[in-house]
């Protein structure tokens, strides 16, 4: 119900009043304009009806305690006068009084227009309340749709990134500046590591948080703060800016989609680096194995040189004649040489060598170019 606030020194006046609209508004009544003026200022009141002289003060005093309110100002003043001199009018309406009525008036007639124009107020603010109401689903919708693309940019630019700092840098600044703040836990076999809203390092109470909801299912709401989870990474939304619910909501449901394209590019990560360790650890026993095949090699000659020098001596005091020492002597090199061939080591070689090709090739072919 509007609030109307009678300015009348005249009981029996104000009487009148409050007969003919005690039931359509919440009255309240003082006897003249400094009064008012203080009341007007701490109360909020829709009406005013009032004389145009009290004392030596005149209604238009009261015009600085109307507000601008778009379309209307408020509150309306009402003036009751006995006097109708075009003077008195021009110095009213200039001073901020809205309506103007003289005496004498029938009250049957001044209270359907007080309630007329009570309804024309209700219809302005009915408007005007259809059109915030407009305004903020229209931002709403503004503001869903932001976050839905800055969900779509950060998972394009995600899959960018060469290694978790990478990760942490394209998505923690972005999401900050849309007054979306978080941190992000990438976890592996050897090491987590923390990163927080502007890519400091998370302090301890974070860490915790962390290490006991990361295992509490893909989403775990606690308050206005949501824990997302994949196996190997988690985003904690720390603050939202926006106190809308469904922007809440669109936020909810772009982190659990992010959450999925930031896991998988950290896996594709881990993966990379895990082929580009087994290459360094093949190419390591590659050149570990030709070391010792070369090793072996000179070693077997040097025990063939040697046998096949006791051998000969050994013939030669067997008595044999040249030409008998000569065959057995060719005889048991060849099968030396036999023994000391290194054709399944060569082969060993041709292999790891093949691997290690193949998985340089493969590492060339998952490599991440750097922004």
């Amino acid at each position: 119900m509007f609030n109307l606030l009678i300015v009348e020194p005249d009981d029996t006046q104000a009487e009148i009043y409050e007969l003919a609209l005690s039931e359509h508004f919440n009255l309240s009544r003082v006897e003249d304009f400094t009064t008012a003026i203080k009341v007007l200022k701490a109360t909020h009141h829709q009406l005013v009806i009032c004389e145009w002289q009290i004392a030596q003060q005149t209604a238009d005093q009261l015009g600085q305690c109307v507000v601008e309110k778009g379309q209307f100002s408020e509150p309306i003043i009402i003036v009751v006068a006995k006097e109708d001199s075009e003077d008195a009018m021009a110095q009213a309406f200039q001073g901020g009084v809205s309506y103007y009525f003289t005496k004498p008036y029938k009250i049957i007639q001044f209270t359907e227009n007080i309630l007329a124009l009570k309804k024309g107020i209700e219809a302005i603010h009915g408007a005007t309340q259809q059109a915030f109401d407009f305004q903020e689903a229209t931002q709403s919708a503004l503001n869903q749709a932001s976050v839905y693309g800055i969900g779509m940019d950060l998972a394009a630019s995600v899959s960018k990134a060469t290694d978790s700092q990478s990760i942490a840098e394209k998505v923690l600044p972005t999401l900050a500046e849309s007054g979306i703040h978080c941190a992000l836990a990438l976890r592996s076999e050897s090491q987590v590591e923390y990163f927080d809203t502007h890519l400091e390092p998370c302090d301890e109470t974070t860490e915790n948080v962390f290490k006991v909801l990361h295992d509490k299912g893909r989403i775990y709401r606690f308050g206005r703060r949501i824990m997302l989870n994949e196996k190997d990474v988690s985003l904690l939304i720390k603050n939202i800016r926006a106190t809308d619910p469904e922007v809440f909501d669109s936020v909810l449901d772009m982190g659990a989609k992010l959450i999925t394209a930031i896991s998988t590019q950290h896996v594709k990560l881990l993966q990379q680096q895990a082929l580009f360790d087994t290459h360094s650890d093949m190419q390591v026993v590659l050149d570990k194995l030709n070391e010792n095949v070369l090793s072996l090699s000179k070693e077997m000659r040097t025990i063939l040189e040697t046998v096949s020098s006791k051998i000969h001596s050994s013939f030669h005091d067997l008595g044999l004649t040249e030409s008998q020492e000569n065959f057995f002597l060719e005889l048991i090199e060849k099968e030396l040489e036999t023994r000391a061939n290194h054709e399944g080591m060569a082969d060993l070689d041709t292999l790891l060598n093949a691997v290690t090709f193949r998985l340089k090739a493969k590492i060339d072919e998952l490599a991440i170019a750097a922004d």
